[in-house]
């Protein structure tokens, strides 16, 4: 049986399996690519992504790692991070791109922002 801390309070996974899904399906993978590199098998996987199954640590830091999360968001929900986990990642992915790749993504978000601002004016 599972104690709650002093507060009352218990860590809801919950919200690690969304990242974890959103991240896994932002690098294009399946549950089973994802558990793999975890080193964990995929019914696993697929509970902590879907029901916020606990982790044991050991789990939760590659978790942290392979997908990026940020612990800050996390832990501390309410508190609004620089970045958030989304920009982080996709910072990384531009970081494997060479500089004529990221001419294409700096034009599509010029692009996006163009639409967005006429948007705005209408």
């Amino acid at each position: 049986m599972r104690k709650r801390n002093e507060s009352g309070n218990k860590l809801d996974f919950k919200p690690i399996g969304r990242a974890m899904r959103e991240a896994r399906l932002c690098e294009g993978w399946t549950q089973e690519e994802a558990a793999e590199k975890l080193g964990i098998e995929q019914p696993y996987y697929q509970r902590l992504e879907r029901s916020g199954q606990y982790p044991s640590i050991e789990v939760f830091y590659k978790i942290v790692r392979l997908f990026q999360l940020s612990v800050d968001e996390l832990f501390f929900p309410n508190i609004k991070p620089a970045k958030s986990g989304r920009r982080k990642r996709m910072e990384a992915m531009l970081d494997r791109l060479d500089d004529a790749e990221l001419l294409v993504v700096e034009g599509t978000i010029k692009g996006i922002l163009r639409m967005k601002e006429e948007k705005d004016k209408k």
